[in-house]
């Protein structure tokens, strides 16, 4: 596995002094031009490769492109698409990938689902941690991806990644990935004795770059940089569409992200989605 990477926790502004990134909420003194994608103050900018639609579901514009496929990462206000009846699996914090072949009531224990099956939709559930959606246009093989910090740790995306090209035969350069909103760089602060699990040599506290770190993993994976798309905002940040367990603990909700292949838009299966605890 590649070696992972943790955030800087300043970035410079124009005249060249660190400042803190927006942490807390609060904006950074002087911060210069934003990055596209980052949320500041809970206001949501505009995304480099995605959209929000009507329902409150961000889409992505590349795989919205597939008319055989269905995907979306849900909100705080996408009740809709929360109800779709999908296949989902206890989530552990785990790189356990579970290969699914019909539809059920849970997949089982484990953090991302793989399947080649037309009709079954494949879910994971989230409130800070990264929701990653992953597609083959050949072989026509999509998975789903939950990657906290733990997960992330274990390598659950560069996992899911051998499971397609193990198990269905799909090729890394050709399999595209959407990264969901999860808690950014800016607000995720640990301890140094969770950076050191990354990084032997970090002795202090840092901000980890969830975002960051599974991408880097999926080009580990073999991946191309241009098929990685980043919807890319901050969960902790835009309160009005994100639940949060950093920022909200737990009280906090989930949201669902999911994908399908299609056979039709009225052809998906009908499972009942499994109990959460995380």
């Amino acid at each position: 596995m590649g070696r992972f990477y943790l955030s800087q926790p300043y970035e410079a502004s124009p005249g060249g002094k660190a400042v803190p990134l927006c942490g807390q909420g609060q904006r950074p003194v002087n911060p210069g031009p934003r990055p596209a994608g980052r949320s500041f103050d809970g206001k949501i900018e505009r995304m480099p490769d995605g959209f929000k639609d009507h329902g409150g579901v961000y889409r992505v514009r590349a795989f919205q492109a597939l008319n055989w496929l269905d995907h979306g990462f849900g909100t705080r206000n996408s009740p809709a698409f929360d109800a779709l009846p999908a296949t989902q699996a206890k989530q552990v914090h785990s790189d356990r990938v579970l290969t699914v072949r019909e539809a059920s009531t849970c997949a089982g224990v484990g953090d991302a689902l793989v399947t080649d099956r037309p009709g079954l939709r494949l879910a994971v559930r989230t409130a800070d941690c990264i929701p990653v959606l992953l597609v083959d246009r050949e072989k026509r093989v999509v998975a789903a991806v939950h990657a906290g910090w733990r997960g992330t740790l274990a390598g659950i995306a560069q996992r899911t990644v051998e499971t397609m090209t193990q198990k269905f035969g799909c090729a890394p350069e050709d399999l595209e990935a959407a990264l969901g909103p999860g808690i950014g760089a800016c607000c995720f602060e640990v301890g140094p004795e969770v950076a050191k699990l990354f990084d032997p040599q970090q002795e202090t506290k840092t901000r980890l770059d969830l975002h960051g770190l599974n991408r880097r993993q999926l080009i580990s994976a073999g991946l191309r940089p241009a098929k990685i798309h980043l919807v890319g905002l901050c969960t902790r940040c835009a309160e009005s569409d994100f639940y949060s367990f950093r920022r909200d603990g737990a009280r906090a909700g989930r949201m669902v992200s999911s994908i399908a292949l299609l056979e039709t838009r009225t052809s998906l299966q009908q499972p009942r989605p499994c109990e959460q605890k995380n």
